[in-house]
């Protein structure tokens, strides 16, 4: 079985759960899960966690993530992307390059966002994208997102070239929808690619022809990052009774229970546990007062 991150370039009219599928079959195992939904229109950087690093799908999920999209104002659609049904239209005109970029720099920070219906969002244990499919709408929370840098590439009428870099949970169609909003005029998501989740780039992605073409010359190896350098970014600690028996360490209960660490991680910070040798362990997440396990992952025999 394979273990590690496989850094996918995702292509348009694929759902993230079609390159699972069709990665599973690939690579011959059931073990293989992505860490991040990619909508079926967007293309780039769709993480992957293969074999034990599926167990790491929680910290890839939190990864800043950078995004090169158009909007097309005048046309609003009840997906918000270029998928969705034409709700309505709009004069474009009313957009100019000065009010766009002034318009932009509102939804830059910390901002408020409201999660469309055609999204993965839970309410009440159910997916918005099953209840939209039922035409049912139903109120959603505004939930807190961080959009580092927000630039305006370029405006020709109707459409806005952008790049954008924010946290996890951002829906991109969701700006472009609202901004057409505060325009009047509408506004929806025409393109969209992933340039980038954390250090993964969509520069350094592999297709999933090329996928098939290692698979079969048998040098799967380049594809994929093993679960050792896939750990590398988190913050290292080392236990101080890794344990006798390789593969079930004692768990640290506290910071106090690893070695000196600096500078000392945050609460939700993450740490990469080494046993004396410096093979890794596990991975656990601090806590307000104390290092909670959430997640194992244990590496070797």
């Amino acid at each position: 079985m394979i273990s590690g991150i496989l850094n996918l370039d995702k292509p348009r009219g694929w759902t993230s759960h079609d390159a699972v599928a069709k990665v599973r079959n690939i690579l011959n195992q059931q073990q293989v899960g992505h860490a991040g939904t990619l909508d079926p229109n967007a293309t780039g950087v769709l993480i992957l966690c293969l074999g034990k690093a599926t167990k790491l799908s929680r910290y890839f999920m939190r990864l800043e993530k950078e995004y090169h999209g158009f909007f097309r104002f005048g046309i609003s659609t009840d997906s918000q992307d270029v998928d969705g049904e034409v709700t309505s239209e709009g004069n474009a005109s009313v957009v100019t390059e000065e009010r766009l970029r002034e318009m932009i720099t509102r939804y830059t920070g910390e901002i408020m966002q409201t999660p469309p219906m055609v999204s993965a969002v839970k309410v009440n244990g159910k997916r918005l994208y099953r209840l939209a499919r039922k035409g049912e709408t139903v109120e959603r929370e505004p939930r807190r997102i961080n959009v580092r840098s927000f630039e305006l590439l370029k405006y020709e009428e109707p459409v806005a070239e952008v790049n954008l870099v924010c946290s996890k949970g951002t829906y991109v169609r969701s700006l472009a929808a609202d901004i057409g909003d505060e325009f009047g005029c509408g506004a929806h998501l025409d393109r969209l690619t992933r340039v980038r989740i954390g250090g993964y780039h969509v520069d350094q992605a592999t297709s999933l022809e090329d996928l098939s073409r290692l698979a079969e010359e048998g040098n799967l190896e380049s594809a994929y990052t093993p679960v050792e350098g896939a750990i590398e970014p988190f913050t290292s600690g080392v236990l101080k009774n890794p344990g006798t028996r390789w593969g079930a360490p004692p768990l640290p209960r506290t910071l106090a229970s690893l070695h000196p660490i600096e500078p000392l991680p945050g609460e939700g910070e993450f740490l990469r546990i080494t046993d004396h040798g410096g093979r890794s362990i596990g991975v656990v997440e601090v806590g307000e007062n104390r290092v909670q396990l959430r997640k194992v992952l244990v590496i070797g025999n």
